[in-house]
């Protein structure tokens, strides 16, 4: 199954990108997680726009610029849009439907972690159900969601599924680029 070939061989790159975030560490403060979700919508919106130019049915349901525009507005954060969003101009290739899907293995998978994220930042930072919607995903429908992904990855063509794995790859590290330029909770 593609889905277990995507995790064997992006592990290495996926254990880097969460060690060197180091979002559990006790000194991360809420100043740095106003700083990861603007990081965040930087990568997340430019890599939304290209696949929505692409296949718009690709992103029904699972967009998370939104999400991270909630947050920031919330946190009293000027709105992404507002000149103080840098946007991600090192993303992927994202022009094949191979592509654009292990890609999107990263960020469903984020999507997947968040939830553990989520119950650690919720309690940390005080938050009511507002401020962390982003980490929220899906909420109860995040296996739900995962597993639907799962079923359209492993679907793909057998001659398809190298571009799927390189794809992967490269959005973790160009995600790992961008997330990690600031060494954020690390002072």
């Amino acid at each position: 199954m593609l889905l277990e070939r995507l995790r064997n061989e992006t592990q290495p790159h996926h254990q880097l990108l969460e060690a060197d975030l180091d979002l559990l560490n006790p000194r991360f403060t809420l100043a740095d997680y106003q700083t990861l979700l603007l990081r965040f919508f930087g990568y997340y919106a430019p890599w939304e726009d290209q696949v929505y130019a692409f296949d718009p049915c690709l992103l029904l349901g699972r967009s998370k610029s939104a999400l991270l525009i909630a947050d920031l507005q919330y946190l009293g954060t000027v709105p992404p849009g507002s000149g103080n969003a840098t946007l991600c101009d090192a993303l992927p290739a994202l022009d094949t439907r191979a592509r654009i899907l292990g890609s999107m293995y990263v960020i469903e998978g984020a999507t997947l972690g968040g939830q553990i994220l989520r119950r650690e930042f919720v309690p940390k930072f005080g938050f009511n159900g507002d401020g962390c919607a982003f980490f929220t995903g899906y909420g109860n429908r995040t296996g739900e969601m995962w597993k639907q992904f799962g079923e359209v990855v492993n679907a793909l063509p057998a001659k398809e599924r190298n571009a799927a794995v390189a794809s992967a790859v490269a959005t973790f590290e160009s995600m790992h680029a961008w997330l990690c330029v600031s060494r954020i909770g690390r002072e």
